[in-house]
């Protein structure tokens, strides 16, 4: 069973080969997530043009020098997972204080991360750095897709839903919500997406749909998932959905019925794996889940978020 191995600060910043000091120096950075379409690319580049330096995730990825297959799909999810599953689901946060450690002495911009384990690895590395959610709805999203037309780009709403789909299997998209310190609506023009970036990067006055202090909906003790993936964590071996309803109702917080446990955990798959019995899907009384990397570290993330510390 895999475990999340323990978390030394001093123990990563040397692991990345960079020091302490030159660290603790840094100013906040930005790590900007957000689903295809949603507008990473082009906070970057407003960014930039402001004088902000910018980094993104699938040139890191790029830049790592493993092999595309023929088999890899067009639009690199493929690839990315393969190259994460081979070098470690944080080698592009190790690369990117490798190659720029002792030059991230002002803020930057990261984006398009789609991994808990880098956002962990990040938030342990750089107290200061801020995890910014852009969204915008399905349909604008796919009409800026169609806009942009790249060669092999999804023509219909359905692929375009898969596509996020597959994203969702790296597993930082679908707890954006709860993780995010920040949350940006860009569902309106270009100049006004333009002021929200502003405000974001602190040169603006405050603007519709900009949430500087977002926070999750549910609390420790509400939030059906955590709590799932909590119990799975202190556990040592998998465990039934009946077996997560009893010790949750013997902790703190509202119970969680078996199928509830089962339906979050089950939508969550990156994050809790599931183990069928024998006899298959019908039997779901025996269906159990274990803790996953992924899992352990949403935990921890969405933990710090309440306990008002660093990892």
């Amino acid at each position: 069973m895999t475990t999340t191995p323990e978390l030394s600060l001093l123990g990563l910043k040397e692991a990345v080969g960079v020091g302490v000091t030159e660290i603790v120096r840094a100013y906040a950075a930005l790590l900007v997530i957000g689903r295809t379409c949603a507008g990473k690319t082009t906070f970057s580049e407003f960014a930039s043009n402001l004088g902000v330096r910018t980094i993104e995730a699938s040139q890191v990825v790029r830049d790592l020098g493993i092999e595309r297959l023929p088999e890899d799909d067009p639009d690199g999810f493929a690839y990315a997972m393969r190259v994460l599953d081979t070098l470690g689901h944080d080698i592009v946060v190790k690369e990117i204080f490798r190659k720029l450690g002792t030059e991230l002495e002002s803020p930057f911009v990261v984006s398009g991360l789609r991994d808990l384990e880098e956002v962990l690895l990040f938030r342990a590395l750089m107290p200061k750095v801020r995890l910014v959610h852009i969204t915008a709805g399905e349909r604008n999203r796919f009409e800026r897709h169609l806009l942009r037309n790249r060669p092999g780009a999804e023509r219909t709403l359905k692929e375009f839903n898969n596509r996020d789909v597959r994203q969702n299997a790296f597993g930082l998209l679908p707890v954006a919500d709860d993780l995010c310190d920040i949350r940006v609506s860009n569902e309106g023009t270009l100049d006004e997406y333009k002021s929200q970036v502003e405000a974001v990067l602190g040169l603006g006055m405050d603007v519709p749909g900009v949430d500087l202090a977002a926070r999750p909906r549910h609390g420790l003790t509400q939030h059906q998932l955590y709590r799932c993936l909590k119990i799975l964590s202190e556990s040592e071996q998998p465990l039934r959905c009946d077996e997560i309803e009893h010790l949750a109702a013997n902790g703190p917080g509202a119970k969680i019925r078996h199928n509830n446990a089962n339906k979050v955990l089950r939508s969550a798959s990156t994050l809790a794996g599931r183990l069928d019995p024998d006899r298959g899907e019908r039997d779901l009384a025996r269906v159990r889940y274990q803790r996953t990397v992924a899992g352990e570290a949403f935990v921890k993330l969405f933990e710090a978020r309440f306990q008002g510390r660093d990892l």
